[in-house]
């Protein structure tokens, strides 16, 4: 059998920020979410080009992955974090690829661009909203109530977990999802800039592209609420 060809559809930068920040015919960035999304014969692949920053922020980032693989190896055990189950921090030989036979073909380095630590993200956002909630005399925290009433609908652990301490035993159940980022900050602390303004892009480009996906099925399926996959990345 000929293999088939299928080319990846793809969005400019500037071609998806106008059609998330304005009231103009997205009809030209829908079409492009139909053949990428909801073709048979598409591969599900969507890709944004000509990211105005991506360019540097790759040139500083990238150069540093050798040098972080070079680091004696007591500076990379100060970066390996075996209570994440090495999901945070510098991992080499600890995944298997085969069977039981460890995977020393590789480096990796994980963190969380968004926060060094979050369950203490997400207690500050409990201590926010509950401070909104019950400063009921405050006209001053009107937009702060609305906007916390937002943010509830979509952070389920500000219903479902009713304390500290509980969101505290939940952390140390699972300490590959909720441990806190490592950093080499004495023996390359380029790397924690670098890599966190390369993550925070990629993220706010995702929201972008969520946003104009929520508004294509918003427009083909009555009763779904435009901002589910928009608030999904802006609040998990």
């Amino acid at each position: 059998m000929t293999p088939r060809k299928v080319d990846i559809v793809k969005i400019s930068y500037d071609d998806l920020v106008t059609a998330c920040s304005s009231n103009n015919d997205h009809s030209s960035v829908d079409n492009l979410i139909d053949q990428a999304y909801a073709n048979s014969s598409s591969l599900g692949i969507l890709a944004i080009t000509d990211i105005p920053s991506l360019p540097l922020l790759r040139s500083k980032l990238l150069p540093l992955a050798p040098k972080l693989a070079a680091l004696p190896a007591q500076q990379l055990d100060e970066i390996t974090a075996p209570q994440s189950q090495y999901q945070v921090g510098w991992s080499h030989g600890r995944e298997k690829l085969e069977g039981d036979k460890l995977d020393f073909s590789k480096g990796s380095y994980y963190a969380n661009p968004l926060t060094d630590d979050l369950v203490e993200s997400m207690l500050e956002r409990r201590r926010y909203y509950h401070d909104c909630i019950h400063n009921n005399g405050d006209e001053s925290n009107v937009h702060d109530k609305q906007q916390m009433k937002e943010v509830l609908k979509w952070d389920e652990s500000l219903n479902q977990i009713k304390s500290e301490e509980e969101l505290r035993q939940l952390a140390n159940a699972n300490p590959a999802f909720f441990a806190p980022n490592v950093w080499p900050t004495k023996s390359l602390p380029e790397l924690e800039t670098a890599l966190k303004e390369m993550g925070q892009l990629i993220h706010q480009v995702g929201v972008y592209l969520a946003k104009c996906c929520d508004s294509y099925v918003a427009a083909r399926c009555p009763g779904y609420n435009p901002n589910t996959l928009e608030n999904i990345l802006l609040h998990s």
